[in-house]
């Protein structure tokens, strides 16, 4: 109970503090007759006599204010706009009390005309805190500032001025003035701000930017890249802006000289970080602009989407990852490169290469590998030829002709492929290869042996290294068992020392798909 009683005369003392400090007065108050809000656009009906109600506009920028007139009561809710407070009466009231949790209390103000419905009314109120005043300079319709903020346009009358200290300045042309002003109770409600001609303290500046780069004097763009105007001796702070750029400032001070050129500093890119582990360690990374990025430490990118390119040799190219940094913020992310599978399990192959034979020739092969079951065809077409042979009629012995041969073969061969490593596999083969001789007549009539023909079955190996992707190098070693001989062949093989079958070899260079 006791700290009850407490809290009640604890409140009771804060609210006669409050009334007392208060020294809210009304420093005028008239009839607007040419405003209509409260009849069109912003109107409200009083339910008690069903009539609009009147508006008080009361002049002033703070916030927070209550207000009472009695058992008549406010219209609806309060309406804060710029520079000044709206409250709805109904017609007739004489009275308003007006609070505030910081000004205190003007209690029961008696409204010097009468209120009538779908009327306008102006209040100014004087908060207790400073003072209205008169505000001209000796040069009419100058820019007026008080404390570095505009108020207008000189004259400014009735402007509410805050007690302390104050800067007040003037501005039309090349005529400047300035006033320094300590705001009391007793200041002289008009003041003005004397002004003179200070062109002579003006010259030509020009100042340079990249290229798209704002440049911003106290708040406003001036101009884009390059700005060139007059300005005033003195100290300056320009600031130069880019999207996704961290703004810059750069301070000149404006000599007494024309002409002066000035470079204002860069606006850093706004930037996060890109934490990459990648395998293998040695793959390169890329930007879309080919610029190469050290993976092995953070990477500091400009903010937005970025597309980047990991390669190594011997892996799967991963191209256009997306990468979208934001401001001050870390990706990590990992990326694994997947090795190129030299040695396909399935594939289509086509090359060439030279034959190592009794007779050897140049060689064509094509083929495919299905699930790592080869089929491959080859035709070799002969290079090096027999020495001449001469051929007599049985009969009486008499010249025939004189031929040399040269050996074309075609061969099917079927085998599996042995993966052994990335880059290299052996496939064991079968074949049966086809050998027919092509002669040709260095003397006389006769053709004895050309088209003469062979074949063998065959058994090898064949030996498979990729050194890059699509591009592979072959060694086929094999021996041939013949199968079947022609009377023709047999005579010529006799003769010149060749052979069906036996050891061949064939290497050459692929490309496979």
């Amino acid at each position: 109970m006791k700290k009850y009683i407490l809290l009640v005369l604890l409140s009771l003392g804060c609210s006669l503090t409050i009334l007392a400090q208060s020294k809210m007065t009304v420093k005028s108050f008239r009839l607007l007759e040419n405003d209509h809000d409260a009849l069109v656009g912003y109107k409200r009906t009083d339910p008690g006599s069903g009539r609009n109600a009147a508006i008080i506009k009361i002049q002033t920028s703070e916030t927070g204010f209550t207000f009472s007139n009695g058992a008549a009561g406010i219209v609806g809710d309060v309406v804060y706009k710029p520079g000044e407070v709206w409250v709805y009466v109904p017609m007739g009231t004489s009275k308003l009390t007006i609070g505030h949790p910081r000004f205190g209390i003007l209690r029961d103000y008696e409204l010097p005309v009468a209120i009538d419905p779908a009327k306008v009314y102006e209040m100014i109120l004087d908060l207790g805190i400073g003072r209205f005043m008169n505000i001209s300079s000796s040069e009419p319709g100058a820019t007026i500032c008080l404390d570095n903020d505009t108020i207008g346009t000189s004259p400014v009358p009735q402007r509410y001025v805050l007690y302390g200290h104050h800067r007040l300045t003037a501005k039309l042309g090349y005529y400047e003035g300035e006033l320094e002003l300590d705001v009391t109770e007793t200041t002289p409600e008009n003041c003005v701000i004397e002004m003179k001609n200070v062109q002579d303290q003006y010259h030509r500046v020009t100042l340079r930017a990249e290229s798209g780069v704002q440049i911003i004097r106290d708040g406003k763009v001036i101009g884009s890249g390059t700005w060139e105007g007059t300005l005033r001796e003195g100290p300056y702070k320009f600031t130069t802006h880019k999207e996704n750029y961290e703004d810059a400032e750069t301070f000149i001070n404006v000599e007494k000289s024309n002409n002066q050129t000035y470079t204002l500093n860069k606006p850093r890119p706004v930037t996060g970080y890109i934490k990459l582990t990648v395998t293998p360690v040695r793959a390169t990374v890329t930007t879309t602009s080919n610029q190469t990025l050290n993976h092995r430490s953070l990477i500091e990118m400009p903010i937005g989407r970025h597309h980047l390119t990991f390669k190594a040799s011997g892996y799967y190219e991963q191209k256009d990852v997306l990468f979208d940094v934001k401001a001050h913020k870390t990706i990590e992310k990992e990326i694994k490169l997947e090795p190129i599978d030299y040695v396909k399990p399935t594939s289509f192959y086509v090359g060439g290469g030279f034959t190592y034979a009794s007779l050897s020739g140049a060689s064509l092969t094509a083929g495919m590998t299905l699930f790592n079951v080869d089929v491959q065809l080859t035709y070799t077409i002969g290079v090096s030829a027999t020495d001449d042979l001469s051929w007599y009629e049985q009969a009486n012995n008499s010249f025939y002709s004189r031929m040399n041969y040269k050996m074309n073969m075609f061969g099917a061969r079927l085998g599996y492929q042995i993966r052994v490593s990335n880059r290299l596999a052996i496939t064991p083969q079968l074949g049966y290869v086809s050998q027919f001789l092509s002669g040709n007549n260095v003397e006389g009539s006769g053709t004895l042996g050309d088209g003469a023909s062979t074949s063998c079955f065959t058994v090898g190996a064949k030996l498979v290294i990729i050194p890059a992707h699509h591009f592979g190098i072959y060694l086929m070693p094999e021996f041939g068992v013949k199968a079947s001989e022609k009377e023709a062949f047999t005579a010529i093989a006799d003769k010149a020392s060749i052979s069906t079958g036996g050891l061949m070899a064939t290497a050459g260079l692929f490309l496979n798909f």
